[in-house]
């Protein structure tokens, strides 16, 4: 235990003519009784008691930390590996990312306003667009070619794979 001792000095000086000063009287005072002291050191343990229980509770919760980034890098490596085209093995009818790709249709095609949803036109054979989202058997139009040139499709539209070329 520590022994923790307040002690005041009372020192009286006077100075003289050329700046030096001497000691004229000194004396020590005792300011606390052992029970104050008691009752101190009781505090001082249980203060550093309350100071162990803090740092066992950060370490806790580090290792909590720990514990959740691990969880947390899972789900986003689950989730990027989804996204390149590998299908989530639990929900067919999942939206898949698949690298853009060239299509042609292969005949006459009708587009919609979601898979299976109100039919928006149609697209003559031989017609060139793009797309990289896949929802079961529907691909999404990401783009097209009217004029020669690549242009945002301008709407969403998903179309039929199996009505699909490949092309690149």
């Amino acid at each position: 235990m520590r022994r923790w001792w307040a002690l005041a000095a009372l020192v009286t000086l006077s100075f003289g003519a050329d700046g030096s000063g001497r000691a004229l009287e000194s004396s020590f005072v005792c300011r606390y009784t052992e029970a104050d002291i008691a009752k101190l050191e009781a505090r001082i343990a249980q203060l550093e008691a309350n100071q162990r229980a803090i740092v066992a509770r950060i370490k806790q919760l580090e290792r909590l930390l720990v514990t959740h980034d691990k969880v947390l890098k899972t789900l986003w490596k689950e989730r990027n590996t989804a996204q390149k085209g590998v299908p989530a093995p639990a929900d067919s009818n999942a939206t898949t990312r698949f690298k853009p790709t060239l299509f042609q249709t292969k005949a006459a095609l009708t587009y919609y306003d979601k898979p299976g949803g109100r039919a928006l036109g149609q697209l003559p054979e031989g017609y060139r667009l793009t797309a990289y989202l896949k929802k079961g058997e529907w691909v999404r139009i990401s783009g097209h070619f009217p004029r020669k040139k690549w242009e945002d499709f301008g709407q969403e539209a998903w179309v039929r794979a199996d009505g699909l070329r490949k092309i690149r």
